[in-house]
């Protein structure tokens, strides 16, 4: 990891957006997304681009209400630009759910996020995606 001063409240915000995410539900949705800049920009696999807060909530209800919705990311990788204002985050994930008929589909692999420190000191995610790791079948 990063051995810039930055790093560490980078590592807790990835600890926290993690945990906000948990939560479930609306809950867990509002607090996926607020870890989001308001013009963030989500590209998520198999989809088209996401622009904004509201709409990375939406895609992240969609995940909290799923049946057996469970997932877990880390951080592997930590870059604070010498700016000091901007970062990216390298990791891993790993998520599984049910389908209509009870059975789990779970998938693992990478992310990367594009972050903005804010004026109240906080770090947000501008720019994230995520891809797998299993082969397509």
């Amino acid at each position: 990891m990063s051995t810039h001063p930055e790093a560490a409240a980078i590592e807790q915000m990835v600890s926290d957006w993690h945990a906000a995410m948990m939560q479930l539900g609306e809950a867990g949705a509002e607090g996926w997304a607020s870890f989001m800049t308001e013009d963030g920009i989500v590209l998520a696999p198999g989809g088209d681009r996401i622009d904004g807060r509201a709409a990375a909530r939406e895609l992240g209800l969609a995940f909290t209400t799923a049946p057996g919705f469970q997932i877990s990311w880390h951080a592997t990788q930590i870059d604070v630009a010498d700016d000091g204002k901007h970062a990216h985050v390298i990791g891993e994930f790993s998520l599984s759910m049910n389908d209509e008929d009870g059975n789990t589909i779970s998938d693992r692999g990478k992310f990367f996020d594009l972050l903005e420190k804010q004026a109240d000191g906080r770090w947000l995610c501008k720019i994230g995606m995520w891809n797998s790791s299993v082969p397509a079948e």
